[in-house]
């Protein structure tokens, strides 16, 4: 009985253990504003997204421009200066444009400075709307309209070609007004599951240990060793949940190929909390492992 109840324990922890890096992973990471503020950085900096990006907003400046129509019928005069160009060359403009962007000084400043505004407002959502929150129509927006102006302008394109900018490529819509209610609801059940777990969990491996008499060296093998696997499995569903969480999202090829390099910049300090988690489990599994052989049988 002492023995079956100490499996469970340990057990029952290495199943609370995967969702606790989870927890206080996102309760780190979107109830944090500084912290969003440097993931956000890395989103910008990511080649992925932003080449994607670059191409996203130069295909759909084409769409809604016709650009060889609007070539081939003499208007192209609102192009401004890229009026006696090619479809081919107006596009790789834009492209030029809205990819190098993330390296000029003052989009980086604007981006960091919405991303931190915007987290601002969602804490201030979970902590119940003390103090002011800047949102539009109860919803937490991010506007993009200032950083894609300054790429525009530091790129010389005409303002038709910013006027052309899909509108919902102005606004980035982070917490809907309808769902205020459930992103406070949600936040405090990370935040509260995060304090939690980081005290059930070695709760739990305690008392496994005070169980597990003339067994503890194993036991404390096995706890290792089933954080190591918690661990494991954290790593593998980042890895293989990436590509069908970006294709439920959006069916856009295009937008498909950012969100899935957003979820792989944004979950990497999961990933990074979950390979200290598993190196930490492997040496005290090791240990604890090769201690007891070296002692000669189960010992306390």
């Amino acid at each position: 009985m002492r023995r079956a109840l100490t499996t469970a324990l340990v057990g029952l922890a290495a199943v609370l253990l995967v969702a606790g890096m989870v927890v206080v992973w996102a309760d780190d990471l979107l109830l944090s504003p500084s912290h969003w503020e440097t993931t956000s950085t890395r989103l910008l900096a990511n080649p992925t997204i932003r080449t994607s990006t670059a191409t996203y907003l130069a295909d759909q400046v084409d769409a809604r421009l016709h650009l060889s129509q609007l070539l081939d019928s003499g208007l192209g005069s609102v192009l401004g200066p890229l009026a006696g160009s090619s479809v081919a060359a107006v596009r790789a403009t834009i492209f030029h444009a809205m990819d190098t962007a993330p390296g000029l000084s003052a989009v980086r400043a604007l981006w960091a400075q919405a991303n931190r505004a915007a987290a601002t407002a969602v804490v201030t959502i979970v902590d119940g709307r003390r103090g002011p929150v800047t949102v539009a129509g109860g919803a937490v927006t991010i506007s993009l309209r200032p950083i894609l102006r300054a790429a525009a302008t530091d790129a010389h394109l005409p303002a038709a070609v910013t006027a052309a900018l899909p509108a919902d490529a102005g606004t980035l819509t982070v917490v809907q007004s309808d769902r205020v209610h459930t992103v406070q609801t949600a936040g405090r059940a990370v935040r509260d599951l995060a304090r939690g777990l980081v005290i059930v969990v070695p709760v739990l491996w305690l008392a496994a240990l005070a169980l597990a008499r003339g067994r503890r060296r194993r036991t404390l093998a096995w706890i290792g060793i089933t954080g190591a696997v918690a661990s494991a499995l954290v790593l593998g569903a980042r890895v293989l949940l990436v590509a069908p969480v970006a294709d439920a999202i959006s069916a856009d090829p295009s937008l498909g190929r950012i969100i899935a390099a957003a979820i792989t910049t944004i979950t990497a300090s999961l990933g990074h909390l979950a390979v200290g988690v598993g190196v930490v489990g492997l040496v005290v599994g090791v240990i604890a492992g090769l201690a007891g052989l070296r002692a000669g049988g189960p010992q306390r």
